[in-house]
């Protein structure tokens, strides 16, 4: 993705985080796409979001671990409160039932579409190419996010979301497995200063990794994607004859089996890790990532959420308060350029993360109050059901969330 200078408008890592902020873990895309997030500087990327959102851990030893779409940055300057309180309205609007023409609003019959390729350049996907191990009746279970959250992998577990079949979560026994098989997909999706017209090679990806202080475990702990942005990544695969690994070829077997690689599908797939895949994912950080995950699963899956989401974001937050959220983004290797991803993340972030090891309200330059006055808003007017009843009275955190 190309760095742009966003205007005010415009999955899960962990890390370290300054000692005026809670500690905190950069989910997505992930967040917990979470990707949970990471501190120590440099710019961050996309998802899917997607996907990906719930959230990330740290690339330096952390004092208190997070995930790469979710992770604790050093703090940004922010604008001092009395400013923040003059753009913030004594009684907040409700969401506006249509879109104002500060933003256009995301076509809700095509959630979170990725760029599109020429018509010249699109492909039909192609069964692999390669030996792969095989997905065969692997079978996927209907789980709630508590049957989920307390699962124990020993190889790769499917799920569905019994609130929503449409969101699928994998379940990973290791980091480097999760890895092997979405690092790439994460890359291309989501990642600032990383091209999302073609896929990365091996060795291109490794230094992408490298570059921010990474390694292939921990480049993200919780990925989220949508099914267009995965049979676009397969589509290129397919037209620039990008050797993929097995693990990846593995998904794409998958997908085929599911009937995701099909033009139109509303569909979100999230992954967390195992915990103990290493010293940063604890119980409350797996189910941190689940939580915030699930958010961008709802949001890939779920058109009406797409265009509430949206009008969250331009009718609701302040124009400081989404500066504050892209450049909290941008740190996090986010690519702000993405807009779709940007207000995917937002949601994920300031509604269903509460864990201080992945977030704080401080990080977008945000106080508690506000925070808990947009919670509100939100739990009010949210159209998925689950959603709203996963969700905590404003100002308490969600028992799914600290992994009680």
């Amino acid at each position: 993705m190309t760095k742009a200078t966003p205007d005010d408008d415009a999955t899960v890592r962990l890390s370290s985080v300054p000692s005026q902020l809670a500690p905190k873990s950069g989910l997505r895309r992930s967040a917990l796409g979470l990707a949970l997030l990471a501190a120590g500087g440099g710019a961050l990327l996309v998802g899917g979001g997607a996907a990906a959102t719930w959230y990330y851990l740290s690339r330096t030893p952390p004092e208190a671990g997070v995930s790469r779409s979710l992770a604790p940055i050093p703090p940004q300057p922010v604008p001092p409160p009395q400013e923040i309180a003059s753009q913030t309205s004594p009684t907040p609007p409700a969401l506006a039932s249509v879109a104002t023409p500060e933003q256009p609003p995301l076509t809700p019959a095509n959630p979170a579409s990725p760029i599109p390729l020429p018509v010249d350049q699109q492909v039909t996907i192609a069964p692999p190419s390669l030996p792969i191990p095989a997905i065969g009746d692997l079978a996927i279970q209907s789980l709630t996010e508590a049957q989920i959250r307390d699962n124990v992998p020993t190889s790769l577990s499917i799920f569905r979301l019994a609130a929503n079949p449409n969101i699928m979560v994998l379940d990973f026994a290791s980091l480097h497995e999760q890895g092997l098989m979405l690092n790439r997909l994460g890359a291309f999706a989501e990642k600032v200063g990383l091209p999302h017209d073609r896929l990365l090679s091996d060795a291109e990806l490794e230094k992408a990794i490298r570059k921010g202080g990474d390694t292939p475990d921990t480049f993200y702990y919780g990925h989220d994607y949508s099914a267009a942005t995965i049979a676009h990544f397969f589509a290129l695969a397919d037209r620039d004859h990008v050797r993929l690994n097995a693990e990846e070829e593995k998904l794409r077997q998958l997908m085929q089996r599911e009937g995701w690689l099909v033009k139109g599908k509303a569909a979100g797939l999230i992954s967390i890790p195992r915990v103990g895949s290493d010293a940063r994912v604890t119980p409350d950080a797996r189910a941190t990532i689940l939580h915030h995950e699930l958010s961008h699963g709802q949001f890939f899956s779920d058109p009406a959420y797409v265009a509430y989401t949206h009008h969250f974001w331009v009718d609701v937050l302040t124009p400081v308060e989404r500066a504050g959220v892209r450049r909290y983004l941008t740190v996090e290797q986010y690519d702000p350029a993405l807009q779709e991803l940007t207000e995917n993340e937002a949601q994920a972030y300031i509604v269903f993360t509460y864990n201080p090891v992945f977030f704080t309200p401080a990080m977008v330059g945000m106080t508690e109050a506000r925070r808990a006055e947009l919670h509100a808003i939100f739990l009010r007017d949210v159209p998925a059901t689950w959603m709203r009843d996963a969700l905590p009275p404003p100002g308490a955190a969600p028992a799914a969330m600290s992994g009680r």
